[in-house]
């Protein structure tokens, strides 16, 4: 299969003129009691905040990221972050959204050479 290229140059990665801030979710019950809270959330500046919550609560892995894809993730955190982020990369959890796209993006690609979708490595 081949790809163009349409997003992205080979200069710029895809997150290129993409604001990015930090954010609290947190969400509650109908009575009020809070049935999940997460500090630090790192999103697109761009989103509602449904949208952080939802993906903060159902698609950031709370433990098992493999500890070397947790220490390539620390080149990525923002020096005003980065004790939060050092105690949450200690238990393996993703906190940035970058790291969810990545982890799908991921999984995408190895599934797409294990059916030999690709005619090189530049589609990949």
């Amino acid at each position: 299969m081949k790809f163009e290229r349409r997003f992205t140059t080979p200069e710029s990665g895809p997150y290129h003129g993409i604001e990015w801030e930090e954010r609290r979710s947190e969400i509650r019950n109908p009575n009020g009691k809070m049935v999940f809270q997460m500090d630090a959330v790192i999103v697109p500046s761009s989103w509602s905040q449904i949208a952080t919550d939802i993906i903060a609560q159902k698609y950031f892995r709370k433990a098992g990221v493999s500890p070397d894809k947790a220490q390539a993730w620390k080149s990525f955190v923002p020096k005003s972050n980065a004790q939060g982020a050092k105690d949450r990369l200690e238990i393996n959890a993703e906190y940035d959204a970058r790291q969810v796209f990545h982890r799908l993006a991921f999984t995408w690609l190895l599934w797409g050479k294990e059916a030999g979708y690709f005619d090189s490595r530049e589609d990949e």
